[in-house]
């Protein structure tokens, strides 16, 4: 659920560092996005972002598991 929740923020750190206009706020950042590609352009990546996030928790359980 995290993920679902800290992409968005995430894409819109990403295109503020890629920005070359250095004055766009987030919010106008976020606006353009809604704009240009609805609500669900909030969220472009929230698929790899996912199975990195499914990954890294198996692992982390696995190896509590064997370390107990």
């Amino acid at each position: 659920m995290a993920v679902v929740f800290t992409q968005p923020l995430d894409l819109l750190k990403v295109l503020q560092q890629t920005q070359t206009e250095r004055s766009t706020n987030m919010f106008k950042l976020a606006a353009t996005v809604l704009r240009e590609d609805g609500p669900t352009g909030l969220h472009a990546g929230l698929t790899p972002a996912m199975v990195r996030q499914l990954c890294y928790t198996t692992t982390r359980f696995g190896i509590y598991e064997v370390d107990t």
